[in-house]
């Protein structure tokens, strides 16, 4: 029996595809082109411990709105198809944190380099009642996180660009009966006017970190820019699909 866990962002990465017109300027060359020497007017030191990071998603303490606008947050419980006594409940709780890392002045344009990080933990309830504790909520047993490292510009037409440069994160266990596999990750944007550019990764250990050269879209409607990371969930008697969904809104 398979059951899809995926978190509640209705955003899917991909599904969107956006047609660049034939003479449409790239904005990174509109920006590469501009001599003019750029001017730090913000910098601020990464935050980079997982723990740190979490207690701050969790708490809504975040530079910039990315889940929900008040708490940075999305919860959803899957009840089991299983409807004997022996079936195991999965509640899925997702946090999203932002920082601002540095802001700069590139003649009439503002770039913002900014990282989100997104947490989904994922409550697998054992048949005994029992659940394994960890740094994080110790009411879950699966957990998956992700940075989505990303640069966004505002030009004088007042149109804001964006594109993703770094995505990192990983999978965390503390439930021996529970088996992590078929992981894949999935960097991209689609927009105007570079239109679909996506990076997919397979990582083989509990950890990813990927770095991609893609050009900006505009964020206005049709627009999508995230990492995406997935994984195949097991335990003795049921198997998961998880996805975390680490997309701009």
């Amino acid at each position: 029996m398979k059951k899809a866990l995926t978190s509640l962002t209705s955003l899917s990465l991909f599904c969107l595809l956006a047609a660049a017109p034939a003479n449409a300027a790239s904005n990174d060359h509109e920006i590469k082109s501009n001599k003019e020497t750029p001017r730090v007017i913000y910098q601020a030191k990464e935050e980079k411990d997982i723990n740190k990071l979490y207690k701050k998603a969790v708490n809504g303490v975040s530079d910039i709105s990315v889940l929900d606008p008040l708490h940075n947050r999305a919860k959803w419980k899957l009840t089991p198809e299983n409807k004997s006594a022996k079936a195991k409940n999965t509640d899925i709780d997702q946090y999203e944190t932002a920082q601002i890392l540095k802001v700069e002045k590139v003649g009439d344009t503002e770039v913002r380099n900014i990282a989100v990080t997104s947490f989904a933990d994922v409550g697998i309830e054992s048949i005994s009642g029992s659940q394994n504790g960890s740094k994080w909520d110790p009411s879950y047993s699966v957990k998956a996180y992700s940075t989505m490292y990303y640069t966004q510009t505002v030009k004088s037409d007042g149109l804001t660009y964006a594109k993703v440069t770094r995505g990192k994160g990983g999978w965390t266990n503390s439930d021996p009966q529970v088996y992590i596999s078929s992981k894949k990750v999935i960097l991209g944007t689609t927009g105007w006017p570079a239109g679909t550019q996506t990076s997919t990764h397979y990582p083989s250990g509990s950890t990813f970190d990927y770095s991609v050269s893609f050009d900006y879209v505009a964020l206005s409607a049709g627009h999508a820019i995230g990492v995406t990371s997935s994984c195949t969930l097991k335990d003795t008697s049921d198997t998961w699909s998880l996805k975390l969904n680490n997309n701009l809104p």
